[in-house]
């Protein structure tokens, strides 16, 4: 089997608390925060360092596969580097062209048509309909439990955040205890807006993802690994309801999936590199129906930063004939902790994703069935 096209659809890597995180993170509780070296919302330096390491990682891989040689000149229509237009993403995409192509000057692609930034990589429903809602309701149901015993069965891990941050010395303690106690699981889903979750549940998202970034960077106070996974499990939970819950991922993936249709049906195209957000890779994952996964070596369960879903072609050289390949590769919890552990471990973790209904053999899926369904998705 011979590899003729790849392409990578990549969560950005480590990147600083948002300006919105920050000022969630300062203004319920008095915690000893790292003092980032970067903006908010900014890949940081580390996150450079592991995605540059992916990269060269990369190189590697595609050359022993024979898609690519030594060479510094490639054709420009055989490589697309594109990504959305944030400093996290934009950073994403040039550190690994750096690492993987690094003597070629990869042009990092970006649109910007409206103050939202670039509608492909857009988390915003479309359309909201009373059905729209009740079935998503029902959906959320059947995956995650009945909806009354949502917020309970997240009790223990919210008292895992509260005890790590102090939370009990917050002026906020009360009113965060009171909202906790007293509010039923709800989602909110308007037109023209990303959906969201009560207003504890999105406190408790800003607050995990901030306290992930301090674990991953080894800052004091360190975080016990058990405590922080019980208080990354609230962002998990967030991520698979708000983003990956099927009929709001179906709906929000749409121009992702046409702009990975046309890669992946360009002649002339090699490497496709798209840089987005956690929200695009759910989306993609729950458009798709990709089947429930576990991820070996990792405190994130869904989709790991620096994470990729990759769609490699195969054309047998004895008869022509053309399979695909479809899985997820993700850095190690020990490759974002520590860098040295990472160039002395640079192989990545992967898992082979299973797609609903569509046979496969030996791993690989007929070519033209799986652009088939990924095209049967766009409506």
């Amino acid at each position: 089997m011979k590899l003729t096209q790849i392409l990578l659809l990549s969560r950005h890597n480590m990147r600083t608390p948002t300006p919105g995180e920050q000022e969630h993170t300062k203004e319920i509780i008095d915690y000893p925060w790292k003092a980032w070296d970067v903006a908010p919302g900014n890949l940081t330096l580390q996150g450079i360092s592991i995605e540059t390491a992916l990269g060269h990682y990369f190189r590697k891989y595609l050359e022993a596969k024979g898609l690519f040689t030594q060479s510094t000149n490639y054709p420009v229509e055989t490589l697309r580097f594109y990504a959305n237009c944030t400093q996290r993403t934009m950073a994403t995409a040039k550190a690994f062209a750096t690492g993987c192509f690094p003597m070629a000057n990869v042009e990092i692609e970006t649109h910007q048509p409206g103050l939202h930034g670039d509608p492909t990589f857009a988390s915003d429903l479309l359309s909201v309909t009373p059905e729209f809602t009740q079935q998503v309701y029902e959906e959320i149901a059947a995956i995650h439990g009945e909806l009354s015993q949502i917020m309970p069965k997240l009790q223990y891990n919210f008292k895992a955040l509260f005890t790590v941050l102090g939370m009990e010395k917050s002026p906020y303690y009360a009113k965060v205890i009171k909202q906790l106690q007293e509010e039923d699981f709800f989602i909110h889903l308007s037109e023209n807006h990303y959906p969201e979750l009560n207003p504890v549940l999105k406190l408790a998202n800003s607050l995990s993802y901030a306290l992930l970034e301090q674990y991953y960077s080894q800052t004091e106070p360190l975080i016990p690994r058990k405590a922080m996974e019980n208080i990354y499990a609230l962002k998990d939970f967030y991520d698979a309801v708000t983003f990956a819950t099927p009929s709001i991922g179906k709906q929000i993936a749409q121009l992702m999936l046409k702009e990975i249709y046309q890669e992946l049906t360009n002649p002339q195209r090699k490497l496709s590199f798209i840089a987005g957000h956690d929200t695009n890779i759910n989306n993609i994952m729950a458009a798709l129906e990709v089947a429930p996964y576990t991820l070996p070596h990792s405190l994130e369960t869904r989709t790991p930063l620096g994470g990729k879903i990759i769609i490699e072609k195969y054309v047998d050289e004895k008869t022509n004939a053309e399979f695909g390949k479809i899985y997820y590769l993700y850095p190690s919890e020990q490759q974002l902790s520590s860098l040295d552990y990472l160039h002395k471990h640079p192989e990545p973790e992967t898992i082979d994703l299973i797609l609903k209904d569509l046979p496969r053999n030996e791993g690989m899926y007929d070519w033209d069935a799986l652009l088939d369904y990924i095209h049967q998705r766009i409506n």
